[in-house]
């Protein structure tokens, strides 16, 4: 679900605390990473783009970055939407191509069934992976960039 957009930022600078590796009650192993977290005080713009300066309240470095206004924050989530229904897309597009190929695999050699096969698979994870990217991009779109993140990052929680 997308954040609401106020006059400011609700998306934080993240500044890497530590980072440790643990083993969960089921065996498997996680990755558990701490950030000091700054706000972002820096007011949207009435329009376009404008640039500020944050100082990390962790390390004290001064970082630039660049704060979207409402209606460029809003246009960027509806182009990170239609790139999430463009991947969907492909991977339909590719089970169909699947399917169909399995359809004409009596007529066809093979090799050429296997070829069919694999593009199909590697299309279809493809778009599943490029619509996966794209949703969670989409989640954390706020209209906030960082110029040179220096060893920071956005976080949003």
């Amino acid at each position: 679900m997308a954040t609401p957009l106020g006059e400011y930022p609700t998306i934080r600078l993240a500044h890497t605390l530590g980072v440790r590796e643990e083993l969960t009650r089921f065996g498997s192993r996680q990755i558990v990473t701490r950030y000091g977290l700054t706000s972002i005080p820096v007011r949207r713009p009435a329009e376009g783009w404008t640039s500020g300066t944050v100082d990390c309240e962790t390390c004290g470095l001064r970082i630039d970055l660049r704060v979207a206004s409402v209606p460029a924050t809003v246009r960027k989530r509806w182009q990170r939407a239609l790139f999430t229904l463009a991947a969907a897309g492909v991977a339909a597009f590719f089970v169909w191509f699947f399917l169909d190929g399995l359809h004409h695999s009596a007529t066809e050699t093979a090799g050429e069934a296997l070829l069919g096969v694999g593009v199909s698979v590697a299309g279809f994870v493809t778009g599943v992976a490029f619509f996966f990217y794209s949703l969670i991009k989409q989640s954390m779109e706020d209209g906030v960039r960082l110029e040179r993140p220096e060893g920071h990052r956005l976080y949003k929680g």
